[in-house]
């Protein structure tokens, strides 16, 4: 009763303030993948330390997704420590990328990847058609492309290994549209409370994050 009286005296959500706290959970990935990437660097972080990190974090990624998950849906706790726990734990797990990929790709890829999210999500909330078809749509497609990926590392065929990276990129770049166009719909119904919001920026920030990795791959396989 407290948290729902809080959360009723508090600011109104809106759009804007949900791509704050992706923002800000963007920012944590950033810094906490550059920090491993230093340590490990300038050998503050021990090499045989880091293999049992980024394990623990992809153990650590799930749990705190579900605890993330629990909290919106019961509305007791606040959901904020857990998303920022998320985004660093997706720090760590990102920093791996850092080591494998040049400073000049990442940093064009992070520029391209906020272009592209950019588009799409403008397109998602200033667009007055019914997305919920192309969203379901693109759901499917993702889980698709997603189930051929064992298959993939079974039995490789170069021609059906990037159909499918590239089904996974659309599918990916089409659900970052429908979810702002979904949120818009949610807030304008006024049902949209702060831990909701946080699950919304967490969704975006998910997007963003599968968009900057297949873009990542896709400069990087083209200067091969």
């Amino acid at each position: 009763m407290y948290f729902e009286q809080t959360e009723s005296r508090s600011k109104p959500v809106t759009l804007t303030s949900i791509f704050g706290w992706m923002a800000l959970a963007l920012l944590m990935t950033s810094a906490v993948a550059i920090g491993v990437y230093l340590l490990l660097g300038f050998g503050i972080l021990p090499a045989t330390m880091y293999y049992p990190l980024l394990i623990g974090s992809i153990v650590g990624y799930f749990i705190v997704f579900i605890v993330i998950n629990y909290r919106v849906i019961k509305q007791n706790k606040s959901a904020v420590v857990p998303f920022f726990v998320y985004a660093a734990m997706m720090g760590v797990l990102l920093s791996s990328i850092m080591i494998s990929t040049s400073i000049e790709i990442l940093v064009l890829a992070f520029g391209v990847s906020a272009l592209l999210f950019g588009i799409m999500a403008g397109y998602g909330a200033v667009t007055k058609q019914n997305l919920h078809p192309m969203g379901s749509i693109a759901i499917m497609a993702l889980f698709g492309a997603v189930i051929l990926v064992p298959i993939l590392w079974i039995w490789f065929n170069e021609t059906l290994y990037w159909i499918v990276s590239f089904v996974m990129f659309g599918a990916i770049m089409l659900i970052t549209a429908y979810d702002v166009w979904r949120m818009k719909q949610r807030l304008e119904l006024g049902e949209v409370h702060q831990n909701t919001a946080i699950f919304f920026a967490l969704q975006l920030y998910v997007d963003f994050i599968n968009i900057f990795i297949r873009v990542v791959y896709f400069l990087s396989a083209s200067r091969r």
